[in-house]
């Protein structure tokens, strides 16, 4: 587990949003985040964008933030029992909506499915999965797509602890394909394989995603925390702060 205080990287940010007014909170945000790069990484620029995201608008709020790495279903665990105030990214499920407050998305995507070049697969249709090996990891989310597939018995699906994992695994052929967002995948099958010679996306994707900011129903105050925060994010948006903060990431990211 690595914990640490973004205070320096954030402080210009944070000052000027106490210098616009905003009051100085004595409630410490206490954020837990996973690896899924771009966008998240304990070794990234700032944390990966959507981290330089989330904890940005909570210093503009005015709030000290600390940001924690943990494996995905751990810190999921450690927010609803209230260790931290949030974690992200984290898309929609019906499960984690019966537990979890959700933000306005951070950002919106598509899901595609990436395979070895020499598995034989093709996407028009859920059929099409018949007998593939699907690679994911604890704590990810299966989409509608995917859990229907898997509950009609179309695939196998195959669970690891890292998304890492799963590229190896596709790399001696014990398993056949992976579901992620475009920039995640290729970025995941680049840093695990070395290149993505060896792969391909098929071009239709299985699901439109959005990723959100999740508080716990039960955490003091969260409701009032999140309606804060998306009040800053729609500013963000609208005045294209979002767009510049991806840009510097080297991301085209929505919300």
């Amino acid at each position: 587990m690595a914990k640490w205080l973004r205070s320096l990287a954030y402080a210009a940010v944070g000052m000027l949003g106490l210098a616009g007014g905003a009051a100085a909170l004595a409630e410490e945000i206490n954020l837990v985040t996973g690896e899924f790069a771009p966008y998240s990484g304990e070794n990234l620029p700032n944390g990966g964008m959507l981290t330089d995201l989330v904890a940005g608008i909570f210093y503009q709020l005015g709030y000290p933030v600390s940001v924690t790495y943990l494996p995905w279903k751990r810190g999921y665990q450690q927010t609803l029992s209230g260790k931290f105030t949030a974690t992200f990214p984290y898309s929609f499920s019906a499960e984690r909506a019966e537990q979890m407050l959700y933000s306005a998305p951070l950002r919106s995507d598509y899901v595609h499915l990436f395979v070895h070049v020499e598995a034989q697969l093709k996407y028009a249709k859920l059929a099409d999965l018949r007998g593939a090996r699907l690679c994911t990891a604890l704590g990810y989310n299966l989409f509608p797509q995917i859990q229907e597939a898997v509950t009609q018995k179309l695939v196998e699906l195959i669970t690891v602890r890292e998304m890492d994992s799963c590229v190896r695994m596709m790399e001696s052929r014990r398993a056949d394909g992976i579901f992620l967002s475009e920039q995640a995948g290729w970025h995941l099958i680049e840093q695990a394989a070395g290149s993505r010679g060896n792969y391909r996306m098929l071009p239709k994707p299985i699901h439109e995603v959005h990723e959100y900011l999740l508080v716990a129903k039960d955490y003091p105050g969260g409701a009032e925390i999140l309606r804060r925060f998306n009040q800053e994010l729609a500013r963000r948006v609208a005045n294209g702060d979002y767009q510049r903060l991806a840009a510097r990431h080297g991301l085209n990211a929505k919300p």
